[in-house]
């Protein structure tokens, strides 16, 4: 099988020839001083950007006005037309919301009026009750403690008869004790006189 031929070069990219070794050899280092150098002066180029500036940059001038022009007007026209767009369909979706709420609150049927009546009554008839049954345990509480009062005054009143009968019978005791101490002391005295006068006799 044939080798395929090499494709042509573009014009200006020949292979150099040299007639002798020593002029191609002079050749390349003539060439590698120059790559040389031009590697040199990129590194300085590179070192010079990366060094901070020495002034000031220029501040940016503001461009000078200018007039509108047809185009720019029609421009602003239409963005206002499309916000005024914008707004509209907001204003009508709001309106259109509010008429689907009021649809809905007078679309309830009449078995939903009832059951919300029922409710409603009963609603009223629990917080009825609840006050009832809270003035009545306020009754019931209040009754409780003139019950107590009542039976601690009938129990004070047995507590007070029993003590002035025990008091009565104390004083009682007390005045039989003296009357019998009195009696003895009497008859021992009038027994001491009748002893002293018969003896004088």
């Amino acid at each position: 099988m044939a080798r395929p031929p090499l494709p042509a070069l573009p014009p200006g990219h020949e292979p150099v020839t040299y007639a002798t070794r020593e002029e191609a050899r002079s050749a390349a280092l003539e060439e590698a001083r120059r790559i040389h150098y031009e590697e040199e002066v990129l590194h300085r180029a590179e070192d010079i950007l990366a060094r901070p500036p020495r002034t000031k940059p220029m501040p940016s001038f503001p461009e000078p006005p200018r007039n509108k022009v047809h185009w720019e007007h029609l421009l602003e026209e239409m963005r206002w037309l499309a916000g005024d767009f914008v707004r509209e369909r907001k204003f009508r979706a709001k309106l259109a919301r509010k008429a689907a709420y009021a649809v809905a609150r007078s679309n309830l049927d009449l078995e939903s009026r009832v059951i919300k009546r029922a409710h409603d009554e009963h609603a009223n008839q629990r917080k009825v009750a609840r006050h009832v049954a809270n003035e009545i345990m306020h009754f019931w509480i209040k009754v409780e403690k003139v019950v107590r009062f009542k039976a601690q005054s009938t129990i004070d009143s047995k507590r007070k008869q029993v003590m002035d009968k025990h008091l009565d019978f104390m004083l009682g005791q007390t005045e039989r004790y003296s009357t019998m101490l009195a009696t003895k002391l009497v008859r021992g005295g009038v027994d001491a006189d009748s002893d002293a006068g018969g003896g004088g006799g």
